[in-house]
């Protein structure tokens, strides 16, 4: 417990060091005003309208796409975040379909992976896309769009009525 709580630590930190390295250069510039506008608005347009919805969940492409899109400045250590946080995004949103994933050729130990780029309100936009489209597998169901309820996003069972 004390590793993940000295990582959190960690982490955290050098976070802030970004973000006060970029409030400083912003300020320096000018332009501090301004990208702290520009952060409200992207969380304003892209996380508030979903924020509340028990499906909600932000994806690691998700952030890094919020975060790197505002690591602009000139400075090396701006293009160093944004190169990270872009790509987290890319790593993301990658297609690679499912493939055998193992720890090494003698380990007994594999997975099947699969990435893609999953909608921040994950089974609950499936869910509604589906009955909006009249796809027979929920029709057999009979769900009607009217009774789309917020499944747990963690295992896409329905939400508990």
């Amino acid at each position: 417990m004390k590793e993940i709580v000295a990582a959190a630590v960690f982490i955290v930190g050098v976070v802030l060091v970004f973000v006060v390295l970029h409030a400083v250069a912003f300020y320096r510039d000018g332009l501090l005003l301004g990208r702290c506008v520009e952060v409200a608005a992207t969380a304003m347009i892209f996380v508030l309208p979903v924020c509340r919805n028990s499906s909600f969940h932000v994806h690691h492409w998700y952030w890094s796409w919020l975060v790197g899109m505002h690591a602009n400045h000139d400075a090396w250590w701006s293009q160093a975040a944004g190169a990270f946080l872009w790509g987290g995004y890319i790593n993301g949103i990658a297609r690679r379909g499912a493939g055998r994933v193992s720890t090494g050729p003698e380990s007994p130990l594999s997975a099947q992976a699969a990435w893609g780029r999953d909608d921040v309100l994950g089974c609950e936009r499936s869910l509604y896309a589906a009955v909006d489209q009249g796809c027979p597998f929920v029709s057999t169901r009979r769900v009607a769009a009217a009774d789309v309820s917020a499944p747990d996003w963690r295992t896409c069972s329905p939400a508990p009525r």
